[in-house]
C-alpha cells in the first residue's frame, strides 16, 4: 500500500475536494453533543457540506475579530464539534490552532496563551471541577467565546462568535483563503515538558495533511469503515493521526467528549464502528470493564494503538479481547506529527504485535550511538533518529532548541532508545536518560525489565526506577 504522492495542499482546501465527492456523507458523529442553552445532550451527525458550511461560517467570524494569517487561536475543550470546525476554519484563513489539555490549571493556561501569542481563547464554560470560564475571564486575551452553549454566561458564545460573520463578504473569504500555502502553519502543538520547559512545535499543514492521509493507508481505510476515538484533540495524535485519516479518506469517525469505558462501548455497540484508536490504558481499562461481555463489537477489525510503549503481553491480550485481526503499535512524536513508524493493519502478526513497525513513505529512520553518531546494525541499541516531510518546521521562538532536536543534516533526535531488525521493523527500548548501566558494564533498560515481570502470571503492571546507592530510603 502506498500513498501515492505527498499533496502539496492545505487542511482546509483538501477538506473542499473531499466535500465536493462526498458532501452528503456523513464525517463525523458526536454522540453526546450538548444541546443549546440547556444541559441535555443528544446526538449530532454531522455531513461533509454541513461541516464545509460551518467551517466557512467559523472562518469569517475569525476575520471578522481581525485575525487571519499566522494568528494564533487557543482552544480549551474536549472532543466537542466547535473544536474541529476551528481546526478548519483556522487553515482556511491561514491562522493556527494552538490545541490545551484540559487539566491546566489558571497558571498554566496563562504560560501556554502568552507563550503562544494567542489572540483569541476559545473553551468551555467548565469541565470536571475546573470552572474554565471563570479562569479564561483571568487571562489578558482581547477575544474570548464559550463554546459549550451554557445559557447565562457572561462571555460570548459559540452562536454569538458565528454571527459575526455576517460582516464579512464571501470575496473577503476568499481572498484569505487564496493567501493560505500548504507551508501554514496548521497546529502549534506544545510538547508534555517532560523534559524540560514546554516547546511549541510548529506542524504545517503540509505535514498534517500527508500524515492523516499515511495514517488512513496504515490502516487500509475505506468506504463502510466507522472509527471511533476518544483520544483528546488537544493532542496531535487526535488531532491529525484520527481526525485527518478520517477527512482524507471520507470515512466516519466517531468522537467522544471525553475518554469513558462506558461511552466507547457504547459507541461501538451502537455505530458497529470498524476501527478504534486508543493509548494503551484505554484498551486495557475498556477490557476490563465488568460490562465488557455485555456490549455488541464484533463489528472491529482493526486498530491503533500508540501514545506510548505498549509491552507485547498487553498487545497480545488487547487483540484476544477485541478480536481484532488488525491491530497495530505506532510509534510518533508531538514533534513528528504523532507519526513516524508503524506497521500496516495486514502485516503478519508478529511485526503488528511485537514491533513498532518500520519507516512509511517519504519518511526516514536510522539508530546511531548517541555518544559517537555512528549508525548501528543487527539489533544493536542506539538512539532513533528521524527524518521526512512529517517533522515540525521548529520550536515556536526557540531556534536554540530547535537546532537541538534537529540537526543540520535533517535528522530529528527523539531521545529514543531502539533497535532495528534485518527487515527494518524498529522495537523502542525507552528513553535514552533512561538507560541504566549494570554492574558488568551492560546497558540495561528498565523497559526490558518491566516486561520480564509482566510476563509472570501473577502480575498485572510494574515500573521499574532506578534507585540512588548513596541515598537512604
Amino acid at each position: 500500500m502506498s500513498i501515492g504522492k505527498l499533496e502539496k495542499n492545505t487542511v482546509y482546501k483538501k477538506l473542499i475536494e473531499v466535500t465536493a465527492d462526498h458532501g452528503d456523507d456523513v464525517c463525523y458523529i458526536f454522540p453526546q453533543a450538548k444541546k443549546y442553552d440547556s444541559e441535555e445532550h443528544e446526538e449530532s451527525i454531522v455531513t461533509f457540506s454541513e461541516l464545509l458550511n460551518d467551517v466557512n461560517t467559523a472562518a469569517k467570524s475569525l476575520l471578522a475579530i481581525n485575525l487571519g494569517k499566522d494568528s494564533k487561536i487557543s482552544v480549551w475543550s474536549t472532543n466537542t464539534y466547535p473544536f474541529v470546525v476551528l481546526f478548519f476554519a483556522a487553515s482556511a484563513i491561514g491562522a493556527t490552532t494552538v490545541p490545551l489539555n484540559t487539566n491546566y490549571k489558571e497558571n498554566e493556561l496563562k504560560f501556554f496563551i502568552e507563550e503562544s501569542d494567542s489572540e483569541a481563547l476559545f473553551c468551555l464554560s467548565s469541565y470536571r471541577k475546573n470552572d474554565f470560564e471563570a479562569i479564561a475571564k483571568k487571562m489578558s486575551i482581547k477575544n474570548t467565546f464559550i463554546i459549550d452553549n451554557k445559557k447565562d454566561s457572561s462571555l460570548p458564545t459559540w452562536k454569538e462568535f458565528l454571527a459575526l460573520s455576517d460582516s464579512i463578504s464571501d470575496t473577503q473569504l476568499q481572498d484569505a483563503i487564496f493567501a493560505t500555502t500548504p507551508d501554514d502553519i496548521f497546529c502549534l502543538q506544545f510538547t508534555s515538558g517532560t523534559t524540560g520547559r514546554p516547546k511549541g512545535a510548529l506542524l504545517s499543514n503540509y505535514s498534517a495533511l500527508n500524515v492523516g492521509r499515511q495514517f488512513g493507508d496504515v490502516m487500509n481505510l475505506h468506504h463502510g469503515d466507522i472509527l471511533c476515538t476518544s483520544l483528546p484533540l488537544f493532542h496531535c495524535f487526535g488531532n491529525i493521526d484520527v481526525l485527518l485519516s478520517a477527512m482524507t479518506n471520507s470515512v466516519p469517525l466517531v468522537l467522544i467528549d471525553y475518554f469513558s469505558t462506558k461511552k466507547v462501548l457504547s459507541a461501538l455497540d451502537k455505530y458497529k464502528c470498524t476501527a478504534l484508536y486508543a493509548v494503551p490504558t484505554m484498551f486495557v481499562a475498556i477490557y476490563q470493564d465488568p460490562d465488557f461481555k455485555n456490549y455488541d463489537i464484533k463489528a472491529l477489525t482493526k486498530g491503533v494503538v500508540g501514545g506510548s510503549v505498549c509491552i507485547p503481553k498487553v498487545m497480545e491480550r488487547i487483540k484476544n479481547e477485541f478480536q481484532m485481526s488488525g491491530i497495530v503499535v505506532g510509534y510518533g512524536t508531538t514533534e513528528t506529527c504523532a507519526f513516524a513508524l508503524s506497521s500496516y493493519c495486514t502485516d503478519s502478526e508478529y511485526s503488528r504485535l511485537y514491533t513498532c513497525g518500520r519507516t512509511l513513505d517519504y519518511m526516514e529512520c536510522k539508530i546511531v550511538n548517541p555518544e559517537t553518531g555512528e549508525e548501528c546494525f543487527d539489533m544493536i541499541p542506539g538512539e532513533l533518529l528521524i527524518k521526512g516531510y512529517n517533522l515540525m518546521k521548529g520550536y515556536y521562538k526557540c531556534p536554540e532548541a530547535t537546532s537541538k532536536a534537529i540537526d543540520k543534516d535533517g535528522w530529528y533526535h527523539t531521545g529514543d532508545l531502539g533497535i532495528m531488525d534485518r527487515k527494518g521493523n524498529v522495537f523502542i527500548k525507552g528513553r535514552s536518560k533512561n538507560m541504566l548501566l549494570g554492574p558488568n558494564g551492560q546497558n540495561i533498560f528498565p523497559e526490558e525489565i518491566e516486561d520480564a515481570l509482566n510476563s509472570l502470571p501473577m502480575v498485572s503492571e510494574s515500573i521499574v526506577v532506578q534507585r540512588d546507592m548513596n541515598r537512604r530510603y
